[in-house]
Formats: structure tokens, sequence, C-alpha cells
């Protein structure tokens, strides 16, 4: 993370991203530097989809 930033609530965020910006509550963001590739509904269900 380069400085603060705020992360919202349930967010991903992929491995070795680099957060330069706020990310938004309910989304999906990757890479170098780190982009928001998808927004998501809240539910429980699709986010145990992506948590290991």
């Amino acid at each position: 993370m380069v400085g603060n930033k705020n992360i919202g609530d349930e967010v991903i965020i992929g491995a070795g991203s680099v957060i330069t910006k706020d990310i938004d509550s309910y989304s999906i963001a990757v890479g170098v530097p780190c982009k928001k590739i998808k927004s998501i509904k809240y539910n429980q269900d699709i986010l145990n989809r992506w948590i290991c």
C-alpha cells in the first residue's frame, strides 16, 4: 500500500497488488497499480466462491 488509503467493506484484493487509490466497498481489485475490475453485490455465497 502506498500512503494512507481507505479500503471498503468486503473487498477482495489480488495477491501482489499495489494499492495507490481508495477502493470502494464490495469490489474486486487487482494489479500494479491496483485497479477495480468488478463491483459485487453483497451476497455471502458470491464472496465464498472467491475466498479460499
